[in-house]
């Protein structure tokens, strides 16, 4: 991995971990090898499996917050939707090992963002699933949003009650959509 081979050092750690699934690290290793390959989704299962057979959970936690964090600047610079929901995923499998003001602040920063986004979106899709899907992506994470924030309330509590009253302002647009989009139509009606 030193020398820059980090798809032939996941497979070398890959099989590490098979013949010795006690391996201090292993599947932590074998993560930043997918992350570095650009495979976030399979580096979270990874650290999941890591939690599962009972690595230290402090240091899986520690690690998911550190990548969370990163995806989360990064998915500030693409104003991408897939990208905070990514970042958004890593924050809350961090909180749900060792919850911290911090991660729940930045779960919470994430969760804000991924509500504005689906909430922008739904709207402009084209088919009324889609509408419909983005609108309860939009709710779904609002509660989410509000809990990271308050929690996180004591890392940064000026930014985290604006967060909060900015929730405050999008929230009716949530129920608005989810009324629109994804109620059914009566029938007979038009």
């Amino acid at each position: 991995r030193n020398r820059g081979k980090v798809a032939e050092s996941l497979d070398a750690s890959r099989r590490a971990v098979e013949l010795d699934s006690t391996l201090a690290q292993g599947r932590l290793l074998i993560a930043q090898a997918e992350l570095e390959l650009g495979l976030p989704d399979s580096a979270l299962a990874s650290m999941k499996k890591a939690a599962s057979a009972g690595e230290d959970s402090t240091t899986i936690a520690q690690f998911a917050l550190s990548k969370g964090n990163t995806l989360l600047r990064a998915a500030n610079g693409t104003k991408a939707l897939p990208d905070f929901l990514v970042a958004m995923r890593y924050l809350s499998f961090a909180d749900s090992l060792r919850p911290t003001p911090q991660t729940k602040f930045l779960l919470g920063v994430s969760a804000v963002t991924v509500a504005q986004m689906a909430l922008m979106e739904a709207p402009n899709a084209k088919v009324k699933e889609e509408r419909c899907t983005m609108a309860q992506l939009g709710a779904e994470t609002l509660p989410i949003a509000r809990l990271g924030l308050e929690g996180g309330n004591e890392v940064m509590p000026d930014a985290a009650k604006q967060y909060r009253d900015y929730l405050d302002v999008i929230s009716p647009y949530a129920e608005k959509q989810i009324t629109a989009f994804c109620t059914p139509k009566e029938p007979g009606g038009l």
